[in-house]
């Protein structure tokens, strides 16, 4: 009977670490979540250059908790097939703070492949614990603005699709590669 009592009295020690750990592990994951940056982007524009036609983007917001560092932007075709797209950065960001709102000179180029075009624009930024993050926003541009197409309309021929946040990856020494002078 002690051999019974003993192997209760273990799984209940066991029931209540994972409980325990559970609850932590929540716990930490709402905190992490809530010191978390949330960027947006406005102003969009599409310009047509000659046989390309540019992207810009002129404003950029903070809607989360923490500060986001070293915000960089990638334009990207959604296939190999579709060549000739880049993306500059005029003005990187080095911070921009909760509730913060900055302008930016952001282009994107890309040539029409038909009438669509579809492009992933990843923002990857850091956070105050060195946080990796990687926001992913899945445009379609078309040259005919006269049709209806699915998603948000982001400015005249252009539609986002989706958006998601890839996951964190912690990294190390992240103080060390910021420059005191940008904040």
């Amino acid at each position: 009977m002690s051999d019974h009592i003993a192997i209760g009295a273990l799984a209940v020690s066991i029931v209540s670490a994972v409980i325990a750990g559970l609850a932590l592990y929540q716990s930490h994951k709402a905190y992490v979540s809530s010191e978390c940056p949330q960027l947006q982007l406005d102003e969009w524009n599409l310009t047509p250059i000659g046989v390309a036609t540019e992207l810009s983007i002129s404003k950029i917001k903070n809607v989360g908790q923490g500060p986001a560092i070293n915000v960089r932007p990638e334009l990207s075709p959604v296939s190999n097939i579709d060549a000739g797209v880049s993306m500059t950065a005029n003005n990187p960001l080095h911070l921009i703070a909760p509730a913060d709102e900055k302008r930016v000179e952001w282009k994107g180029v890309f040539y029409w492949r038909n009438q669509l075009q579809d492009l992933i624009l990843t923002l990857t930024y850091d956070d105050q614990d060195g946080n990796e993050y990687k926001l992913l926003l899945d445009l379609r541009a078309f040259s005919n603005t006269n049709f209806q197409h699915e998603g948000e309309n982001l400015a005249p021929g252009l539609n986002l699709k989706s958006r998601r946040v890839e996951n964190s990856v912690k990294k190390k020494g992240l103080f060390t590669k910021i420059n005191p002078k940008h904040l």
